[in-house]
């Protein structure tokens, strides 16, 4: 088996050994969910079900599986892939290669790929992040090139190199990328509370101005006004302005 050796040009300071280059499948277990069918049978509200893992369970922020809207019945168990906490699921279809850590116990269908790091090798947030790079993306579309494959698979995953740090280095790695995931999912945040506060206000001074009755309430319509149609307009185009201004310091 061929290792190759790397040593990154930005780094932590006081790390100095060299990065180890291997294959993936070297160094995991890769394996691809299952789903009962017909599904609809094995759906549950049994607290004793088995938590079924959905693409639309997945955060769109963060990193971490902590919930499903769905249950299986146990009698199912032998016809899907059982998770637990701590293993990588990495989607083949839908969000191309988009990696999380499971926290809770759960099953996956076939549209995810389990990724168990028996051997303890990585530190499991450094290797989320590592799986879902535009270099390890890039990777799956060179390895798929030229087949007729448009999903990720167990053989596409395994050949994908990864850059091995020592343990300790993988956790500080890991810790740092995690930190800007929690600012990432703050600022987004703060970006739809303001929206909607300002667009609030819109929906307030169209009500107040008579937008919400003439639009909603054509009986209740009051007479027309040009002074205060005019008045409305003005109010109207300032908020727009502050609703347009907000999203640009929200999107820069």
């Amino acid at each position: 088996m061929t290792e190759q050796v790397k040593v990154p040009e930005i780094r932590f300071a006081g790390f100095t050994d060299p990065w180890e280059q291997r294959k993936l499948g070297e160094l995991v277990v890769i394996e691809r969910g299952g789903s009962p069918r017909p599904i609809d049978e094995y759906i549950t509200d049994d607290t004793n079900g088995l938590n079924w893992v959905k693409i639309g369970d997945a955060p769109s922020l963060g990193r971490y599986i902590s919930k499903t809207s769905e249950k299986i019945k146990p009698e199912g168990l032998s016809k899907t892939r059982q998770v637990h906490p701590g293993d990588l699921i990495l989607s083949n279809s839908m969000s191309f290669g988009r990696p999380y850590i499971m926290a809770i116990e759960g099953c996956i269908h076939d549209g995810w790929l389990l990724i168990r790091d028996e051997p303890k090798s990585f530190d499991p947030m450094y290797l989320c992040h590592m799986l879902g790079t535009p270099k390890m993306l890039n990777q799956y579309r060179m390895l798929a090139s030229g087949s007729t494959v448009n999903n990720l698979n167990k053989e596409l995953v395994s050949n994908a190199s990864i850059l091995m740090p020592c343990k300790f280095e993988q956790k500080v790695i890991g810790q740092f990328f995690n930190h800007l995931d929690d600012l990432i999912t703050l600022h987004q945040r703060k970006r739809e509370s303001r929206i909607i506060r300002v667009r609030s206000f819109i929906w307030l001074a169209g009500d107040i101005s008579g937008i919400g009755v003439s639009a909603y309430q054509p009986e209740k319509r009051r007479p027309y006004d040009r002074r205060q149609h005019q008045r409305r307009n003005v109010v109207l185009r300032l908020l727009r302005a502050m609703d347009q201004r907000i999203q640009g310091r929200c999107n820069s």
